[in-house]
């Protein structure tokens, strides 16, 4: 198992240089410049020039990469052309707050996907069954962004239940468990967008594997021998049952951290894809690819932590 990490890791490098190639010469094919909204102010086309010049917009593409990757190497990710501040502290504010939204919102799903697909396995062709797995297609069929515009719609706009953005109410002062509550109050919508969604997939694959654990010689042995039913189904089922799923939640996170980028942006919730969002909105070119970088290091780790969560839910599993 060492090994294979060290391997994995090790692996990530050539994907990261790929990636950081695929940024990089993706947002430098975008027209215009960092500088572009300074046009149509009164600022003086000298000095729109000597920005550029100040921050190598010249250089050619080459020693503009090279440059950029040793500041990425060095922990330097540079100054925001908008902002004027560090973006690895615009970053730092920001990150926490985007695994929150993912972390909550897998919890949830983790905690009620996976009692319903076992109930509708149990279950299977009752009303209960049925109308779970039509619930489990409209998730499955929905996009977050549709889903997340239905929910301000009618939860935000017209029933005035829950916030429509952000993050805590504003200028409220609230302290300790007030601002506690205010933060579940603002994290409701966004977590039930992300999570109905992974809550579907979740769902329907405990569902599936359950079913086939269950028609295993095992476990029709213990029922012959006169184990008891709710055993029989948690105790020796679902244990087997559940090294798949706990392969496709870990192989989810990376899905959960992508898909967090476009809530963030609906419900103006202050994490890395409302980052992303402003900075793309004002040709922030270093935010944008640090942010993105950042995002992708993320998605690689979880893919790395699915490898090892397969390996020590599944015994079998051994790698060489």
């Amino acid at each position: 198992m060492k090994n294979y990490v060290i391997r994995r890791i090790l692996l990530m490098i050539p994907v990261m240089i790929g990636i950081s190639i695929i940024v990089f010469s993706l947002i430098h094919l975008m027209p215009g410049n960092p500088y572009a909204y300074l046009i149509e102010s009164d600022a003086r086309a000298e000095d729109v020039e000597s920005m550029l010049q100040a921050i190598g917009y010249y250089d050619p593409l080459p020693v503009q990469y090279v440059k950029w990757v040793g500041g990425l190497m060095q922990g330097n990710l540079g100054y925001s052309i908008k902002f004027k501040e560090p973006i690895a502290d615009m970053i730092g504010r920001r990150i926490g707050n985007t695994l929150m939204l993912s972390g909550v919102a897998l919890l949830l799903s983790i905690l009620v996907a996976i009692p319903l697909g076992v109930i509708s396995a149990t279950r299977q062709y009752s009303v209960f069954d049925y109308v779970a797995t039509i619930i489990a297609f409209i998730g499955l069929s929905l996009e977050a962004f549709f889903f997340a515009l239905l929910l301000v719609k009618f939860f935000a706009i017209d029933l005035k239940l829950f916030p429509i953005s952000g993050m805590e109410t504003l200028a409220s002062g609230y302290t300790g468990m007030k601002k506690f509550i205010d933060l579940l109050y603002h994290l409701a919508l966004p977590v039930i967008v992300l999570s109905f969604i992974q809550m579907a997939s979740f769902m329907r694959y405990t569902r599936t594997a359950l079913l086939e654990v269950i028609q295993q010689d095992y476990i029709r042995t213990a029922r012959a021998k006169g184990v008891n039913e709710r055993v029989v189904v948690y105790k020796h089922a679902l244990r087997n049952a559940l090294i798949p799923v706990v392969t496709i939640i870990s192989l989810s996170l990376g899905q959960l951290i992508s898909g967090a980028v476009l809530t963030e942006t609906i419900f103006v919730w202050p994490g890395m894809g409302t980052l992303i969002f402003q900075a793309v909105m004002n040709r922030d070119y270093p935010v944008i690819m640090d942010a993105t970088m950042v995002l992708a290091v993320m998605i690689l780790m979880a893919n790395l932590f699915a490898d090892i969560m397969y390996a020590l839910v599944d015994p079998r599993i051994r790698y060489k």
